[in-house]
């Protein structure tokens, strides 16, 4: 990776206030399963990264500071499992 490309990743992260020092990529969550779509750009979110296989994103987006999970481990107290599905973000 070039200089210039981690520069910025460096600055984002600081103006973002992220705390992990790893920066994802678009390239690094499609190698976790997430289809992304043509365009689509992500900033400093968090992906599921262990279901990302049953999360799509469309063409054309930007995201920034969010937290994409395809399950809810909250459930476990009131129904006695964790619910996991699929997330589909349009275009």
């Amino acid at each position: 990776m070039g200089k210039f490309k981690e520069r910025i990743k460096i600055f984002i992260r600081k103006k973002l206030g992220i705390a992990e020092s790893r920066v994802y990529t678009t390239e690094d969550y499609r190698a976790m399963g997430v289809q992304i779509g043509e365009g689509t750009r992500i900033y400093g979110a968090n992906i599921d990264k262990g279901h990302g296989f049953l999360i799509s994103i469309g063409a054309g987006c930007n995201i920034s500071q969010a937290t994409i999970l395809a399950h809810d481990g909250s459930t476990v107290e009131t129904v006695g499992y964790s619910r996991v599905g699929k997330v589909k973000i349009g275009d």
